[in-house]
């Protein structure tokens, strides 16, 4: 099973003159792509919000992750969340955070997302990487499989095997 890594940075009493820079918010999330060990597909994207909320939401897809940054100026606020396949150093990434954004360690949080979510076991079938919901033959399966083998055995004698 591949293992699935989210840790979401909440900063606060941020520099905010780097929240609306397009040019230092897209190298920071070039910078966090190398930090993460991810090279970059799509991105990074930098999006002005002038309506609801002030501020900027960035976006940038990595072939292991994806990171998401929302600045909220008048607070000086900003949100980093990553998702990524590869193990992250929280501490690396959090000293680049406060470096960046000129914070003291007293004015981030890092919150480990993915050890918040429920526990996930995967079907044991060859090749699934659905959730596991069931149990059929001693074998943890998800629901398709669980159908299909439920179908299999309950198919009235009259069909024949090509049915």
């Amino acid at each position: 099973m591949i293992m699935k890594y989210h840790t979401r940075f909440d900063a606060w009493n941020a520099e905010s003159a780097r929240f609306k820079d397009d040019y230092a918010l897209d190298w920071f999330l070039r910078r966090m792509a190398s930090i993460t060990d991810s090279r970059i597909l799509h991105g990074p994207v930098v999006i002005n919000r002038r309506q609801d909320i002030e501020g900027v939401t960035a976006f940038m897809i990595t072939g292991s992750s994806h990171i998401v940054l929302h600045t909220f100026p008048t607070n000086k606020e900003a949100m980093i969340s990553i998702y990524s396949y590869n193990e992250l150093n929280g501490s690396e990434i959090r000293d680049f955070i406060m470096h960046y954004f000129d914070l003291d360690i007293g004015s981030i949080k890092a919150i480990d997302i993915s050890s918040q979510q429920e526990d996930f076991i995967q079907c044991e079938e060859p090749g699934c990487t659905r959730k596991a919901v069931k149990v059929w033959g001693g074998r943890k399966v998800c629901f398709e499989h669980y159908n299909h083998y439920r179908d299999i055995e309950i198919k009235p004698e009259f069909l024949d095997d090509d049915y």
